[in-house]
């Protein structure tokens, strides 16, 4: 397996304000590279999971090694929206870290073994598919992405009973799925706020006690959806305070009430950090 070497702009300045106890031994690197997933940015399409992480895609180290096309497939390619909401915990067992890691190895092995300098389309369309079925680089089965992605498939087949599934569906074609992640690219703000939104529930699973907290929470809730909609200063005010009544009235202030004061602080560190990466990925 490749060693994690690619996530340069996921490595924070100064060590980790919570040190060893964040769980991650390398103290330097930003909320364990971790991407979790989107709902739809556009408010067409609920994108639920995306199968090749977004704040990977927009890693500029990785960026560099996609050709347009199909950085533009990667980005349209999800599950569509699934009950209950897609949320930054783990599925089958398995973290949205882990989830991250994985794919990242596995693209850079996949590119290695069949000598990629820069990935086209097709390949981009063949990498896909074998994420989105389980299986690893050599098209092996992979436990760990078999059982996160079926628990994926399982929560998107309980929203389509409802009846709800305007128009989307996993099987699509890869031209519907570039179109898509073409969507993503037309305006600025909404991709910020889609790359913020991914690094975010990152920065949750690295304050120790706040993932609780946020599984529960309508401020945390509020501030995902008013980042997929590209609404930056609604976003913090759900989760830092409106205006002079900052730490109040929000999710940073759950926090508190949970006795996690520690956790809270850390959490904005992260945010403010996440804020800064998803503008300079977005110039």
């Amino acid at each position: 397996m490749t060693t994690l070497l690619l996530h340069p702009t996921n490595r924070l300045a100064s060590s980790s304000p919570l040190g060893f106890a964040a769980g991650d031994a390398n103290l330097y690197r930003f909320v364990a590279n971790n991407s979790t997933n989107l709902t739809d940015p556009s408010g067409r399409s609920p994108v639920g999971h995306h199968w090749i992480p977004v704040s990977l895609l927009t890693n500029p180290i990785i960026r560099a090694l996609l050709g347009e096309e199909a950085f533009e497939l990667a980005l349209g390619s999800y599950s569509g929206k699934t009950a209950p909401d897609h949320c930054p915990g783990p599925y089958g067992g398995v973290s949205h870290n882990r989830y991250t890691e994985i794919v990242n190895d596995e693209m850079l092995d996949y590119m290695k073994a069949n000598k990629i300098k820069k990935m086209n389309f097709e390949q981009m369309e063949d990498f896909i598919s074998k994420i989105e079925k389980g299986l690893d680089h050599k098209g092996k089965p992979h436990s760990e992405l078999q059982r996160f992605n079926e628990a994926i498939r399982a929560e998107r087949k309980a929203y389509l009973r409802g009846g709800r599934n305007r128009g989307f569906t996993i099987e699509q074609t890869p031209a519907q799925r570039r179109k898509q992640g073409q969507s993503y690219l037309k305006n600025p703000r909404l991709m910020l706020g889609a790359i913020l939104a991914s690094l975010l529930s990152g920065a949750i699973s690295e304050a120790q006690g706040a993932m609780n907290v946020a599984a529960n929470s309508a401020h945390f809730r509020r501030a995902m959806k008013a980042l997929t909609e590209g609404n930056l200063s609604g976003a913090e005010e759900a989760l830092f305070g409106p205006g002079e009544m900052k730490y109040s009235r929000c999710f940073y202030q759950e926090l508190v009430d949970n006795k996690l004061e520690k956790a809270a602080a850390v959490f904005e560190e992260y945010y403010r950090r996440a804020l800064q990466d998803a503008q300079n990925r977005v110039k």
